[in-house]
């Protein structure tokens, strides 16, 4: 690692269209933020259509891995908490799995069983979020993931996806476009998770804590995920005390997956320069932009390149 003068935050893309193609661009409200699909095709109807295909795959992995309603299939399985295993669906299994994944290699700095604290906070109850029987309920190890069957230990416990759902519907939302014909696109999740795919290159403008702009950072054929911990309001929270992080952070990662983008943002965010340890523990190919009161620090993981800066 090495002291740099990048710092992070996404302010905004661009992208040159070339000759032959027709660009469409919109901005709609999914997953409780908004979230912005361009898709560059062959003709307008080709690249509507890869919008529209984008924007269904957020509208269904909402309908899947949203805690905000009742009727979503995590609330189900939050529901079931101390039952004992539950058939899940694929995408359930694959986030539930990719979770305790990276709970493991990060020695619990990202733990989705902070769904009881997160829920608290959200009916701004501090008291309970903050207290211990809720503590009590936060067990990355009472989470399993077998086969195609997840559960958790207790009952009270609860999954909240907030730190790794958005990328990983990026992901599919990928995938959905280059079905419908899409050569290349851009997808942007509230300006903290977004990807770029095709032959061309995009762009993002990138901050650092202090507001001052940072370098350009190039997406192709690959995904960025920024995080912050310690800004006034902000209740990131340590998932091994349940209290939040005092800290000024901001974490800004680059690596093929969006999922795994969005969920390795946190242990830097939490643990500060230790989590930065344990991401190059875990062998994730990646490129890190990472700031605190200490100064900024840029890292890069080796890899076959997913993007050029």
């Amino acid at each position: 690692m090495r002291a740099v003068l990048a710092t992070v935050l996404l302010l905004t893309h661009c992208v040159t269209a070339a000759a032959g193609t027709a660009t469409v661009a919109a901005t709609r409200q999914a997953m409780g933020t908004l979230l912005e699909v361009t898709a560059v095709a062959s003709n307008r109807r080709v690249a509507e259509a890869a919008v529209e295909a984008a924007f269904a795959e957020a509208a269904r992995l909402d309908g899947v891995l949203s805690d905000w309603r009742g009727t979503t299939e995590l609330s189900a399985f939050n529901r079931a908490a101390g039952t004992g295993p539950r058939p899940v669906s694929n995408d359930l299994l694959a986030v539930l799995r990719m979770s305790a994944a990276v709970h493991a290699a990060s020695g619990g700095a990202f733990d989705v069983t902070v769904g009881p604290v997160v829920l608290a906070l959200r009916r701004g109850d501090r008291a309970a979020a903050f207290s211990p029987g809720t503590r009590a309920l936060v067990d990355g190890a009472g989470l399993e993931v077998r086969g195609g069957s997840a559960s958790l230990a207790h009952s009270g416990m609860a999954c909240d996806l907030g730190g790794i759902g958005k990328g990983y519907a990026a992901d599919r939302m990928r995938e959905a476009m280059l079905r419908a014909g899409a050569g290349a696109g851009y997808i942007d999740f509230g300006r903290s998770t977004m990807v770029g795919f095709g032959p061309r290159c995009w762009r993002v403008l990138l901050c650092g804590l202090d507001g001052r702009i940072g370098p350009v950072i190039e997406l192709r054929d690959c995904s960025l995920s920024t995080s912050r911990t310690g800004d006034p309001g902000c209740d990131t929270v340590d998932p091994r005390t349940c209290l939040p992080v005092p800290f000024r952070r901001i974490v800004t990662l680059r690596a093929r997956s969006a999922g795994l983008a969005d969920a390795w943002t946190k242990p830097p965010g939490v643990l500060g320069r230790l989590g930065l340890d344990l991401l190059v523990s875990s062998g994730l190919p990646c490129d890190v932009w990472y700031q605190d009161a200490a100064g900024a620090v840029e890292l890069h993981q080796p890899r076959s390149s997913p993007g050029r800066r």
